[in-house]
């Protein structure tokens, strides 16, 4: 079975890092990340510099990938745009890149500390369950912040991770384009997504029915009809009972889109998995 995620990470990033450098190129039309992008990114920095207190010599910015050396014809040049960190100047040998205070990162307190999620998905209310996967936490607070759109106090990095692309992400495919691209059931890509596909489905089964029954109005979908919840995906697995409650959840996103069916708790792993760290750190 796979190696949990936080491990693969820390065994392939350095090697993943050796194999792209010297062919990522900044991207000198900055028109290809779209104005939109670019307002996302410049309301971002200047939250993190004015409100989080991150001092930073980075930027956001677009740059042109050369992925031929991941396809198996060397012949065929494949370039692409992906989002990265650049330098703001020359740095030199022993500057501080970057400094962010533990008050600005994402932790289980950021949890405990929410006086509506707390007694939720605090610590006590994960050991009453036996919730003890960060991860899962985490997931649950992220699809909160998103449902809440411009209220939420973490709406700019909510907004980046939106404007995120994840359209390299196979766990992310639908099951047609996965078997589609990698035809082979034991080829490694595929293997490696159907497997995470079983752990976020799983996480969500433990979680997301629990909250439904205890706090319909935060997490219920947004209907007034008792019956059956039915993700898009694997919809004979993926149904869980809801209470009829005579009114409609308030899970949902501006779109009126339900913020915790199965595909947003996947999106929100995605987020999660790919941005995490653990740190040393007492509680």
């Amino acid at each position: 079975p796979p190696q949990p995620y936080h491990e693969q990470q820390e065994e392939i990033t350095p090697h993943h890092h050796q194999k792209i450098r010297g062919k990522l190129h900044q991207h000198e039309d900055a028109q290809a990340s779209s104005e939109v992008n670019d307002d996302v990114y410049d309301a971002f920095a200047s939250w993190c510099k004015n409100e989080q207190g991150i001092k930073s010599l980075l930027h956001v910015s677009m740059f042109d990938y050369d992925a031929s050396s991941e396809n198996n014809n060397e012949e065929e040049t494949q370039r692409k745009l992906i989002r990265g960190l650049a330098a703001n100047r020359d740095i030199s040998n022993g500057e501080t890149v970057i400094s962010i205070p533990l008050s600005s990162m994402i932790t289980l307190n950021s949890i405990e500390n929410d006086p509506i999620l707390s007694p939720i998905i605090g610590r006590n209310a994960c050991e009453t369950h036996g919730w003890y996967d960060e991860l899962q936490i985490l997931i649950v607070y992220i699809l909160y912040q998103t449902s809440l759109g411009e209220a939420s106090r973490i709406k700019h990095y909510v907004n980046m991770l939106q404007s995120a692309p994840v359209e390299d992400m196979p766990f992310m495919w639908s099951v047609d384009k996965l078997r589609r691209e990698y035809p082979d059931p034991m080829h490694g890509v595929r293997v490696a997504a159907e497997a995470i596909e079983m752990d976020v489905k799983a996480m969500y089964d433990e979680i997301v029915p629990v909250l439904i029954q205890g706090y319909p109005s935060l997490f219920a979908p947004p209907t007034k009809v008792k019956g059956m919840i039915t993700t898009k995906k694997n919809r004979e697995d993926g149904a869980v009972e809801q209470e009829d409650t005579g009114e409609g959840g308030g899970g949902e996103n501006d779109d009126g889109d339900w913020m915790y069916s199965l595909d947003h708790f996947r999106w929100a792993f995605a987020m999660v998995n790919s941005r995490h760290w653990h740190l040393p750190l007492k509680h």
